[in-house]
């Protein structure tokens, strides 16, 4: 069978960028076509939607990663991260934070989706350790 190309992806933050983003797509195309006498259609897929945190829940789970792993340690992201996350799908309906436990220990370090990536293996006690502390600090105590 034939290789696919991959679909380009529109990412936006903002659900009426999106819109008007599709919008404009499919005019421009629509105009371009008939400027040659002909008509086009657009197969426009919408894909992930952007994964946005809720500042309530983002703001406890900084203060309790501080806590954990101390203040040099948690960084807040410089601007926003525009990668696909499924993730998204759930803070679209219920609130929450989406955060990453810091795996890399040097620069060499291939990221996540990278087919060179080695999984750091002695991050796994301190995510355990920090995923307890959460569950704990976020869940009521039984009665």
């Amino acid at each position: 069978s034939a290789a696919r190309t991959p679909l380009p992806t529109v990412t936006s933050l903002d659900p009426l960028v999106r819109d008007e983003i599709e919008r404009r797509i499919r005019m421009v195309v629509r105009h371009q076509a008939e400027s040659y006498g002909m008509r086009a259609d657009v197969d426009y897929q919408r894909g992930y939607a952007p994964t946005v945190n809720h500042k309530r829940e983002t703001d406890f789970l900084r203060d309790l990663a501080r806590r954990f792993a101390g203040e040099e340690n948690v960084v807040d992201m410089p601007r926003p991260n525009m990668g696909s996350e499924d993730f998204a799908y759930f803070l679209e309906k219920r609130p929450g934070s989406y955060f990453m436990l810091g795996t890399k220990v040097s620069d060499d370090v291939k990221p996540l989706h990278h087919p060179a990536f080695d999984f750091n293996d002695d991050i796994l006690p301190v995510g355990v350790a920090f995923w307890t502390e959460l569950v704990e600090a976020y869940l009521p105590r039984p009665v």
